[in-house]
This record gives structure tokens, sequence and C-alpha cells, in this order.
């Protein structure tokens, strides 16, 4: 998925087409899931957690996010420290805090309300980075939060219910 992401700028040549297409970003999402369903324990994860914070923190601090470098080198570099961060997370205390679990919750929404909301407020004329980190990342937040109570809650009810066993065995007459 990372060398479909490297082909496909190269194959279209615009970073917004690459940049919003899941396809471009399906290795960090299959990297993510497969941890968060694995849950692997690791040694040293404190250390493996604090690099991936570092390592991401350092990303967003250094890194213009709206170039084609970014999507060669920096997503991939962030893949990979999410991925310690993932690994780790279990060492680390505060990250199993109430507020930063709700957070977890809401983050798949979040990415995926983040670059419609975005997109608009672009286009409405915020254009500067703390506009649309503060106004952005808010609406996108509540939006996320919204469907994760409203339409999702419908299907992790569907998910829940218990099925009926139709193959159970009946108790037998004697």
């Amino acid at each position: 998925a990372t060398a479909w992401r490297w082909t496909s700028l190269r194959l279209f040549d615009d970073f917004w087409v690459t940049y919003v297409r899941f396809d471009a970003r399906m290795s960090g999402l299959f990297l993510g899931g497969a941890l968060g369903l694995w849950q692997p324990r690791v040694r040293g994860g404190a250390v493996l957690a604090l690099a991936g914070m570092g390592g991401l923190l350092a990303l967003a601090t250094t890194q213009s996010l709206h170039s084609a470098s970014a999507l060669r080198g920096a997503m991939t570099a962030a893949e990979m420290a999410s991925a310690a961060l993932i690994l780790g997370a279990s060492s680390i205390q505060p990250l199993a805090w109430t507020p930063m679990v709700w957070i977890g919750r809401m983050s798949y929404g979040w990415y995926l309300w983040h670059l419609l909301i975005m997109r608009i407020l672009r286009v409405v004329g915020m254009r500067t980075f703390w506009e649309q980190l503060l106004i952005g990342g808010g609406l996108s937040l509540l939006a996320a939060a919204v469907s994760y109570y409203t339409i999702e809650r419908l299907f992790r009810v569907q998910r829940d219910k218990p099925r009926l066993n139709r193959h159970a065995e009946e108790p037998s007459s004697a």
C-alpha cells in the first residue's frame, strides 16, 4: 500500500488527488488496525511509545503537510511512529485515562470528517494553519462524536445483540 501511494503520486502527478484517496492510506490503516486487534505485549513498551510520540511530534513540527515529499517520506515515517506508539501504549498510564480513551474512540471518525471539514474551511477562506487546526479540528471532533453516538451506535447495538444459535442441540427427551 505504501508503494501504491508513491506510485499514485507519480501516476496522477497531483498532491491532492493522492492525499484524499483512502487507498493511498491503506498501509497505515491496515498496520494500525492489525496492531490494535493483536495488541502484542512488547519489552520496553514505554520507551517504544515515547519514541513514537516523539517521532510524531517531530514530523508535525518539521514537515510541510502539503507536498509530494510528505506523501512519500513523512507519511511513511508517521505510520511507523504510530505503530511504535500503538505497540507501547499499554505501558504508559496517561494513555489509559478516560479522556484519552475517548479521543481514541473518536479518532477514526475524526480522521474521516476532517477531510471534508478542512476542505470546506479552505473554500470559505480559512487558510492559516491555526484557523484550520483550531476551528477545523474542533468541528471535525464534534462531527465525529455526533456520528459515533448516533449512526455508529446503531451498528454497535446490532453487533452486540445476542444471536440465536439455530443449530444448538435441543434437549433430548429420554
